[in-house]
């Protein structure tokens, strides 16, 4: 049985008996019923979901904030910022629940100005706390090709948000930039919790992270099912859309139990040298185009391509950084081996060739087929100078006939 699945039977009894956790997942359950009951009615759906999201937000932002007691130096910092967006988006969907009941002509299921700034600020300092996040011995180039690895991403988000959350022809340019930003920052933020958690220095444990990064995925879905808002499909749309935010909320609660639990509270400290996150990047804008490419010559086709060259020139940059550290590495073992060579081989205080190599001569000698000599020279009295002077008396002596030896 592997370390992983015994960790997660250790944590799945504390996670199943939390009344917390419990309680999050019924008020989840009860927005979605709501959402089915309220179907055709747009306006209690919209109600429905900023008046259930605000909860989540102060849980989110106190668990955090607990999470971060537990901690120290920039552990500690990531689950204040954490604590922070939190308190962002609780004054932003509160804000926007707010407005939603006192104005209803005001009401929109993507949020005003004021929830969309509390919003976009929060999620923002997540995302740069989790690529900002000190990694143990990184180097520069490591940290270059950490941020080509996030841009790669970055790029591949906007290429499927251009194509298929946007309609350049019928969008202004405000919704269109905010669609791409949406698109590339949520996708670079499971990038940037990925390549945290797999740094060796992740300030959450895995198991409280895995739903923190799936509200990536679902708020990426929710961009795309926006567009079916008004269609039979509305149930689905808004229950998608909510889904991030009790994702998001249990992360910090499920890291508060497994800090009571593990020996370790937070991310274990396992390295891997390598990221194929930027090579998946480069397969979702390769997929992204043959899906629109029958689609002619539109501005869809027409930004996945440009979008496609654009990753593939970042892999490249990052490839020939993986090929400056594969040459640096190559010396080094070079390097290596003939220091290893030279000191099984030679005498390390007198700097002659030993027993060893003494073998090896003698052996690829006797196997030709010309005369061998062997001259034997013999230090006489050599006891007598470590006996009565000492042995730096004898290891300098032995020096100094190696010297004579090799003039």
């Amino acid at each position: 049985m592997s370390g992983r699945v015994k960790r997660w039977q250790s944590h799945l009894p504390a996670l199943r008996r939390d009344p917390v956790l419990l309680a999050m997942i019924a008020w989840t359950l009860l927005a979605i019923v709501l959402f089915v009951a309220f179907a055709g009615h747009t306006h209690w759906q919209v109600r429905v979901f900023w008046l259930f999201q605000p909860p989540l937000d102060a849980l989110l932002a106190y668990h955090a904030w607990r999470s971060s007691r537990l901690a120290t130096g920039a552990i500690r910092r990531f689950w204040l910022v954490l604590a922070a967006a939190g308190t962002m988006f609780t004054i932003g969907d509160s804000y926007q629940g707010a407005l939603t009941v006192l104005d209803p002509h005001r009401q929109s299921a993507t949020g005003g100005d004021v929830q969309t700034a509390f919003f976009g600020t929060g999620l923002t300092a997540v995302v740069l706390a989790m690529l900002l996040h000190p990694h143990p011995g990184r180097t520069g180039r490591d940290r270059l090709a950490f941020w080509l690895d996030a841009v790669t991403v970055l790029v591949g988000g906007a290429v499927v948000a251009w194509c298929f959350a946007t309609t350049p022809g019928d969008s202004g340019a405000a919704d269109v930039a905010g669609t791409l930003l949406a698109g590339g920052v949520l996708l670079s933020g499971t990038f940037a919790a990925i390549k945290m958690i797999l740094s060796g220095n992740a300030p959450m444990d895995k198991v409280a992270a895995l739903p923190m990064m799936s509200s990536a995925v679902a708020m990426s879905l929710g961009i795309y099912l926006a567009n079916y808002a008004h269609t039979a499909l509305a149930p689905l749309v808004f229950a998608v859309a909510f889904l991030p935010s009790p994702l998001i909320a249990v992360g910090p609660r499920i890291q508060l139990i497994v800090a009571q639990i593990a020996p370790v509270p937070f991310g274990e400290r396992r390295r891997k040298p390598y990221s194929l996150l930027p090579y998946g990047s480069m397969a979702v804008a390769f997929g992204t185009l043959v899906v629109v490419l029958p689609a002619g010559d539109t501005a869809s086709v027409w930004g996945a391509v440009l979008g496609l060259g654009v990753i593939c020139a970042l892999v490249a940059g990052r490839q020939l950084v993986a090929f400056h550290d594969n040459i640096r590495l190559i010396r080094q073992l070079r390097d290596h081996e003939t220091r290893l060579r030279h000191q099984a081989l030679f005498d390390g205080l007198t700097g002659l060739a030993n027993r060893t190599h003494f073998h090896e001569q003698v052996t690829a000698a006797l196997a030709g087929t010309g005369p061998v000599s062997l001259l034997l020279i013999d230090l006489d009295g050599f006891k007598s100078v470590n006996d009565t002077r000492g042995h730096a008396a004898g290891d300098a002596l032995l020096c100094e006939v190696a010297d004579r030896l090799r003039e």
